[in-house]
């Protein structure tokens, strides 16, 4: 390297000196990442690839096998590897950009070279798989293949069709029943064009699968036979494997530490950063990324500030349960940490216990009492789980012991549990039922589980036992869904305890997903803008069931409609009539499913004649049944929008204004779109009115034309509550538990139970013949386009007109007439003087 001697300038301006010194902080930073990288090379040996793989030709399957395996763990090693690398240059963007322009050529070598190793190992685990599988069927080798071809493995080229035939083959040969799972997938969805539609085959795939013993299989038929989709709908077969994949459910969550395993943070509405499907201020169901403005990091930084640095004991138990539980904000995710929320908690611990073993809790103020009791009962939870600590059940009784007599209804029922079981070494139910009932009084749902449990086990108080079980599911306990849904499947010859006991046992598996679910595998793959697997991972969750899924599926099926092309295997990239389709059956499955926001996007398909054919009584009946049932604001002015203009119903002004003013009560950031609304709907009101054409009801007035305003409204309120009575007092019953939207069951399940039923025939739709049926469900008199344009010319006209009077009325006002010039004064007549 050639070294060019600078000579040495005189003086130094401010700018210069500043930049000289972060380019050595730079230069710094670049010597120890490059020592790292070094360092990191030494420690991983060189890798060779053997270039002769016909060498293990003669070898059985077995060793066939276990040497591609290698081969392919070593690939995912690398990209481990890989990934560790962007995560920690990107700490240092600077240095990799220095590291990059001095280094180009070597740069664009190594790369090359690891791009081509890898290749090398993919295309020797492959040979020796082929060999494995063809010569020596050995199932774990097809098996192997299908699962590259099919789901993108170790960088192998996505073959939905040699998926299929892998799939196939290892199916036949064996019976497996995860191939059996996933040719159902493909039957039920004809992914990858691979195989056309077909619901029967997919619900024969599935039915053996589930017989043996897969659990994705049982849940996707349990949610067929609810919905009648490929099959006649029947409850009692939706009961049988729902109740098959709720125990399974049950025992492994029993197999966990106390408490069960955590929930999945990465069940999360995709289009939530973009503003919810309609988009900002439009959406209903979205929990912005950003609250007025404050980011989630932003967020997490003002508590940590408060927590380190002012000591604050509010901010610290929010930053530990924070980093205990994980949490989600849109698309972004806070991790669970043990280590830091043992350190938050403790931080509060310190402020107000004493650092001893006694068991005793100090004097505090109320609100100090309520925090100090929370960091206890969270300590206890972890020593007795080992969460980021060492398992100490006499710690554990500790803090729990500490938490209780400051009434943390948390540290009473653990201490319960401990005596319930005889963890702590003998048995005592007395203390243990006090202390459940103690932690139940103040709405601690496990107490309320573990009491109800102690009612039903001691045969007394059943309606007490049965009314904990309902408080607890409302805040989604597992333990109270299950035991709820037991109770009434054992009542079978009642349909609607069937519906019940269905409906929580699919509220119950669905939060509880740690066995079958492919929600995180979505979720990565989507943050990594991989929406190729995304769009897959996203549709097998879809096929089972879950609402969610469904409608990320839908949504980007709507986003990027080419997906579905490649997805599907089609090279037209301009034909997106597929895609659209299969939008429409997502969103009407999640609409099914008491999603509004679908329920509207069904509405705007059939509106817009999007994956089906226009139908505007179609998309009237969907705007009627979000507006009404749902209450979605937008739903609203697109009814009002309709009446106005006699598009799938009937015109009815009156009408139009009534959809207008609810979708701005419930909505007030449609104030300006609303009003400018109203004022075109009353311009087109009196311009009919004036012409002598039927007009209806007046705009202002009820059900009595003489009535007045006040009492319009009053009859306007008391039909509208009473449609939407019951919904409200769901939603004051409710008690969430956390800000993600999640099943709501209201009374029982009652509500869930009948909107499932009423949406279903209300909104049915023909997966596999009727996309293309029906009408536009008006007639050419009622609403031709020709006349629309004409009227809104006139009545544009006439705004012009009346402005153009204004303006000459105010431009007279300003610019008065100039005085008259005074009359000459009359001469004298002779006759006078």
């Amino acid at each position: 390297m050639r070294i060019h001697h600078l000579q040495p300038a005189k003086w130094l301006s401010p700018w210069s000196a500043l930049a000289m010194a972060m380019v050595a902080l730079n230069l710094a930073n670049l010597s120890v990442y490059a020592q790292e990288q070094v360092q990191d090379t030494q420690e991983q040996p060189r890798e060779t690839v053997d270039p002769d793989p016909l060498r293990l030709k003669g070898q059985g399957g077995q060793a066939l096998y276990d040497s591609a395996m290698y081969q392919l763990q070593l690939i995912a090693q690398k990209q481990r590897e890989r990934e560790a690398n962007v995560r920690k240059s990107s700490q240092l963007p600077f240095v990799s950009d220095i590291l990059q322009i001095i280094n180009e050529p070597s740069f664009r070598h190594d790369a090359l070279a690891r791009s081509s190793s890898v290749d090398a190992k993919l295309q020797l685990a492959v040979t020796l798989l082929e060999e494995a599988a063809s010569v020596h069927s050995h199932d774990d080798a097809l098996f192997a293949l299908a699962d590259m071809n099919f789901y993108a493995k170790y960088n192998h080229p996505r073959n939905y069709t040699a998926a299929f035939q892998y799939y196939s083959t290892l199916a036949s040969r064996t019976g497996n029943a995860t191939a059996q799972q996933h040719l159902g997938f493909m039957y039920a969805t004809g992914i990858g064009n691979a195989v056309e539609r077909d619901q029967a085959k997919a619900l024969i795939y599935h039915t053996f699968a589930s017989f043996g013993g897969d659990v994705g299989a049982s849940l996707t038929l349990g949610y067929r036979y609810l919905m009648g989709i490929g099959t006649e709908q029947s409850c009692a077969d939706a009961l049988y494997y729902y109740r098959e994949v709720a125990d399974k459910v049950m025992e492994h969550y029993r197999e966990g530490p106390p408490g069960g395993p955590p929930l999945r943070l990465t069940k999360l509405p995709i289009w939530d950063d973009k503003g919810g499907l309609f988009g900002s201020k439009a959406s209903s169901m979205t929990s912005s990324k950003k609250q007025d403005g404050v980011s989630l990091d932003e967020i997490l930084h003002m508590y940590h500030t408060k927590a380190e640095n002012r000591k604050d004991p509010q901010a610290q138990i929010v930053l530990g349960q924070i980093y205990y539980q994980g949490s989600s904000v849109g698309t972004s995710i806070v991790q669970r940490n043990m280590k830091a929320a043992f350190k938050f908690f403790s931080m509060v611990t310190k402020q107000f216990f004493p650092d001893n073993d006694d068991t005793n809790a100090p004097e505090l103020q109320p609100q100090e009492a309520k925090l100090a009791g929370k960091a206890a009962g969270m300590l206890g939870r972890m020593y007795r789980r080992g969460d980021g600590v060492q398992p100490s059940l006499e710690k554990a009784k500790m803090w729990f012991m500490r938490g209780t007599q400051l009434d943390d209804p948390a540290s009473a029922n653990s201490l319960g549990e401990m005596l319930y079981t005889g963890a702590l070494g003998k048995q005592d139910l007395v203390n243990a039922r006090v202390l459940f009932k103690q932690a139940a009084e103040l709405e601690y749902d496990e107490a309320q589980v573990n009491l109800a449990t102690l009612y039903f086990n001691t045969g007394e108080m059943t309606d007490e036992a049965m009314a904990l079980l309902k408080a607890a599911s409302h805040k989604k306990n597992l333990r109270a869904m299950y035991m709820l849904a037991n109770i009434y499947s054992s009542e079978v010859s009642n349909q609607q305890s069937c519906v019940l006991a269905v409906t929580y046992y699919k509220m119950m598996v669905e939060r509880g997903d740690w066995l079958y679910s492919t929600f995180d595998e979505a979720y990565h793959a989507y943050m990594r803008d991989d929406y190729d697997s995304a769009v897959l991972y996203y549709m097998l969750a879809a096929e089972k069931g879950f609402e969610l899924a469904q409608s990320n599926v839908a949504w980007l099926l709507d986003d990027q409609p080419s997906l579905f092309n490649r997805v599907r295997n089609v090279t037209d990239d301009m034909d997106n009539q597929a895609a659209q389709e299969h939008a429409l059956i997502y969103w009407t499955r999640a609409a099914n499913q008491n999603n509004v926001e679908a329920r509207v996007k069904m509405g705007d398909c059939y509106y817009h004649g999007i994956g089906t054919s226009v139908d505007y009584e179609k998309a009237a009946s969907c705007y009627q049944v979000a507006a009404e049932m749902e209450r979605s604001s937008l739903a609203m002015w697109n009814l009002g929008w309709m009446y106005e203009n006699g598009i799938g119903t009937v015109r009815d002004f009156h009408l139009a204004k009534r959809w207008y003013d609810s979708s701005l009560h419930y909505n007030r950031e449609a104030y300006l779109v609303v009003k400018l609304s109203l004022i075109k709907l009353h311009a087109r009101y009196y311009w009919n009115y004036f012409f002598g054409r039927d007009v209806g009801r007046p705009l202002s007035s009820g059900d009595d034309a003489d009535s007045s305003e006040d009492e319009q409204f009053t009859s306007w309120t008391a039909w509208w509550t009473k449609a939407i009575k019951k919904k409200n007092n769901e939603i004051q019953r409710k008690v969430m538990d956390d800000n993600r939207p999640e099943w709501d069951i209201g009374d029982e399940g009652e509500h869930l139970a009948r909107q499932y039923d009423r949406h279903r025939r209300q909104n049915e739709i023909d997966e596999e013949d009727s996309l293309y049926e029906g009408g536009n469900g008006i007639d050419d008199e009622d609403y031709s386009e020709e006349d629309e344009l004409v009227e809104s010319l006139m009545i544009l006209a006439l705004c012009v007109l009346v402005g153009w009077l204004v303006y000459v009325r105010q431009f007279r006002f300003q610019n008065p007439m100039p005085a008259a010039a005074p009359a000459p004064a009359p001469e004298d007549d002779e006759d006078d003087r």
